[in-house]
């Protein structure tokens, strides 16, 4: 699959596929854009081996101007492209996936997928207009730990289940970072929920609503949200949802960490939980963005049985694998995250803004 790619997130694209017991697709990165030079862009293309690339570079200054003209004519003319990897500022994805969308190109677009679900019901009509690929790229979603627990919930092997709670928080220094940081920036779309959050509720949304076959329809939304005095951005979220026979708890927070002891992570208790009428599935932390190893522990006094999974890499070229495994079998969205949940993943987001009188400058809010 040939690729344009803006972040060296996906530095890992690049890795011998058979590390990964991968052998039916590869990746090239074909084109590469810097926000600022030329000399970002080959910097980067150096640093994840792909010098081949083609370099571009429209950026002029301006804030308005990036969000309007991120993607130059002549990259999304590039026939070498295949798929556009957006991984600009949250606040950009909106305008940067309607234009690589008008150009005709597949899209795997960072979480959050827009700042709101009205823009990404306009980005997913758009894209089944243009009969193109379009996918959100929580990478999470596409570990094979994670495809491993969603089978044992859907295999009825922890039974129903009841409650599942998930935490993603970390400390983002304020002083050390400053406010235009994109963690505090609300011209950046910044803030715990988007960022750090959608991670927590991909996992109730997984566990709860896509493993179980979505039979429980749409959530109650309760939502609570700590701002950053200064800048007005959530600073901590806590957000509850609730079906007539489970419910979730997720929580975010840039000023505190999930696990306060790097060195010992397990230390503080799992990063997720998922409470079956069986069975007790924990993910210790990082798990709840990057998992490699759950234990199942049996209500019945059993054994715990504990799984590792082998992560070569980071783990960013699972979600881009299933990108071009998509493509190649003519589908337009994927089943492991259908474009389904992530509107729902955005409208519980909207709903809890909402609750606590949070918006972005309407500069990044607009469609």
């Amino acid at each position: 699959m040939y690729w344009r790619t803006c972040s060296a997130d996906n530095q890992d694209i690049l890795l011998d596929p058979t590390t990964r017991d991968v052998h039916d697709v590869r990746h090239v990165i074909t084109a590469i854009a810097s926000s600022s030079s030329i000399q970002k862009a080959k910097q980067f293309a150096q640093q994840v081996g792909a010098q081949d690339a083609t370099l571009y570079d429209n950026y002029d200054g301006t804030s308005k101007k990036y969000i309007q003209t991120y993607f130059s004519v002549g990259l999304l003319k590039d026939l070498n492209v295949d798929v556009v990897y957006v991984a600009t500022p949250h606040s950009h994805h909106y305008q940067n996936v309607k234009s690589a969308l008008l150009a005709k190109k597949h899209v795997l677009c960072e979480k959050p997928f827009t700042v709101n679900s009205k823009q990404a019901d306009l980005l997913v009509s758009l894209a089944q207009k243009q009969n193109v690929f379009l996918l959100e790229a929580v990478w999470t979603r596409f570990f094979p730990l994670t495809l491993s627990i969603r089978d044992l919930i859907r295999n009825g092997e922890i039974g129903h289940v009841h409650r599942v709670t998930a935490d993603f928080s970390t400390v983002v220094n304020k002083q050390e970072k400053g406010l235009h940081h994109r963690m505090f920036n609300p011209e950046l779309a910044g803030g715990s929920l988007l960022d750090l959050g959608v991670y927590s509720l991909n996992w109730l949304i997984l566990a709860i609503y896509d493993a179980q076959n979505q039979r429980k329809g749409e959530p109650s939304v309760i939502g609570t949200l700590v701002k950053v005095p200064e800048t007005g951005v959530d600073e901590a979220a806590t957000v509850v949802l609730g079906w007539e026979d489970a419910i979730g708890i997720a929580t975010s927070s840039v000023s505190i960490p999930t696990a306060p002891d790097e060195a010992n992570p397990a230390l503080a208790g799992p990063a997720v939980k998922i409470c079956g009428s069986k069975a007790t599935i924990t993910i210790p932390y990082p798990g709840v963005y990057q998992p490699g190893e759950y234990s199942i522990h049996p209500h019945s006094g059993g054994k715990v049985v504990k799984k590792t999974f082998p992560i070569p890499g980071k783990g960013m070229f699972w979600q881009a694998d299933e990108t071009a495994r998509c493509i190649r079998d003519g589908k337009k969205e994927s089943h492991i995250l259908p474009v389904s949940e992530t509107l729902l993943v955005m409208r519980i987001m909207d709903r809890v803004r909402e609750q606590n009188g949070f918006k972005y400058p309407e500069s990044i809010e607009k469609v």
